[in-house]
């Protein structure tokens, strides 16, 4: 029996996709972010994201978890905007994250400098 998603859990979840689709989207300037949609993943009870990239007359749909994750792409996808994404995504999850040194000491990245 598949639970339901909590409210704040669906907010937390849309948060976290706002973010990282905001710095996806400053990050890369040669395609165009037309279509960006919310939708439930059943199966792991959390919202993922779909993007409709353009470029030209080429349209490339990629699926995208708040945690950084590829879920889909579409056939076709230019390798160079796969790796803008990816590089994005996996700067902001360690902009996120931090660092915590041998000597107990933590980076704090910029992003988490204001929440603390």
């Amino acid at each position: 029996m598949k639970s339901k998603m909590s409210d704040q859990r669906m907010i937390d979840y849309t948060d976290m996709l706002d973010g990282l689709i905001w710095e996806i989207e400053t990050a890369i300037t040669n395609y165009e972010l037309e279509v960006v949609e919310d939708l439930h993943d059943e199966e792991n009870d959390i919202i993922i994201r779909a993007m409709k990239w353009s470029r030209g007359d080429k349209n490339h749909t990629i699926i995208i978890t708040p945690f950084g994750q590829l879920r889909h792409v579409s056939k076709n996808t230019p390798i160079n905007l796969l790796h803008q994404i990816v590089n994005t995504a996996v700067a902001t999850m360690w902009d996120i994250v931090g660092v915590e040194y041998e000597d107990g000491s933590k980076y704090t990245p910029p992003l988490l400098k204001n929440k603390s």
